[in-house]
């Protein structure tokens, strides 16, 4: 039953703007998406973005693939299926050039294999409350001291490149 409404709960936002994706709040086509990301389309009424990654070819970003989803709230890629063994979990976005931007309405941040050793310089932490960064590439999370006011779930599980945390005291409602 609830696989039948999420079937028609994306049908009804497909109905919202049937030929231009970046009219649409919500997108979870890979085809929809690699439009968006690497063509640097007019996507502002975009809100989320999920993406499950068992079921896509790899994807390469480029440097600004993010900076026209200036209402981007939400964006997951992940992996649904969950079975043993590690290739399957191989990540299949990439960002070969790095990332210049993230928005800073971003407040839920999941991506199954962070490409970066690093988030974008710039990003705001302002109104992030979920960081889900397993087996990314990170290396730090950010340069410096940054406030990250709402942040409560961090996750870096199997990020095995990390070598240091910056200091979280500016992250009063992380929860432990």
């Amino acid at each position: 039953m609830d696989d039948l409404l999420e079937e028609m709960g994306w049908e009804i936002v497909c109905e919202e703007s049937s030929s231009f994706p970046g009219k649409r709040s919500r997108l979870n086509n890979h085809e929809d998406l690699c439009l968006i990301l690497n063509r640097n389309s007019e996507a502002d009424a975009v809100k989320g973005i999920v993406l499950d990654m068992s079921k896509i070819k790899d994807i390469d970003l480029n440097y600004e693939s993010f900076e026209k989803l200036y209402n981007l709230r939400f964006l997951k890629f992940y992996y649904q299926t969950h079975c043993s063994g590690h290739s399957m979990y191989t990540p299949k976005v990439h960002a070969p050039h790095g990332l210049k931007y993230l928005p800073d309405e971003l407040r839920s941040l999941h991506w199954h294999g962070y490409p970066l050793t690093t988030l974008p310089t710039d990003y705001s932490l302002e109104n992030l409350v979920e960081l889900n960064l397993p087996y990314s590439n990170l290396e730090q999370l950010w340069e410096g001291i940054k406030d990250a006011p709402r942040l409560k779930l961090l996750i870096l599980c199997n990020s095995q490149k990390l070598t240091s945390l910056p200091d979280l005291s500016y992250s009063p409602c992380l929860e432990a």
